[in-house]
């Protein structure tokens, strides 16, 4: 009995170290050796549960990867894991959350597009309001603001046509006409 009880003792201390790689290596000798008992079983346990550990960190890592990234796609993959992994409700809550917080930076963003196209110089800037309340990229809020202010040097340039024509003072409407055309005036869009 001496071959097993080394592979025992070496099965009790490799579970007492944690070392799953040794258990693994011990498992399988056991195994190919046809040795039961309780180290074996114990050695079992051991590595199902540092499995399990590894799995759930392996699922927390992916979880907050997801959150950071504000993808969709990602978040339903970790709201997968989470689910599969049965981590519980405190994770699947967080990944609802920023399952919501993307939805509405994305319906920010949408509606700042939307604005920007109708050229709709009030809606752009309640538009370009709410995307700042959800930190939507700054990009994007860059853009919009450019595009307001193409739209306010527009509109401006056009009252100021039409001061001048209404004034008929031929200096006052050559000036309007080159502010006109240094706002884009006759261009399609802003």
């Amino acid at each position: 009995e001496g071959p097993d009880a080394e592979l025992r003792r070496q099965l009790s201390s490799a579970v007492d170290r944690g070392r799953t790689d040794a258990i693994q290596a011990l498992l399988l000798k056991a195994q190919q050796e046809g040795l039961q008992g309780p180290e074996v079983r114990r050695a079992r346990d051991a590595l199902l549960s540092a499995e399990a550990v590894d799995s759930n960190k392996r699922t927390s890592e992916l979880i907050e990867t997801a959150i950071e990234s504000d993808d969709y796609w990602k978040l339903q993959a970790a709201m997968q894991a989470v689910i599969g992994s049965g981590l519980g409700p405190e994770q699947a809550s967080r990944l609802k959350q920023a399952m919501r917080t993307h939805k509405t930076r994305s319906d920010a963003s949408r509606e700042l597009r939307r604005a920007a196209q109708a050229r709709d110089a009030a809606r752009l800037r309640t538009a370009i309001e709410g995307a700042l309340k959800v930190h939507i990229k700054e990009e994007d809020v860059k853009r919009a603001r450019d595009g307001l202010r193409a739209l306010q040097a527009r509109e401006q340039a056009r009252n100021e046509l039409s001061r001048a024509m209404q004034a008929e003072d031929m200096a006052l409407l050559k000036s309007a006409v080159q502010t006109a055309e240094r706002a884009g005036l006759g261009d399609r869009a802003p």
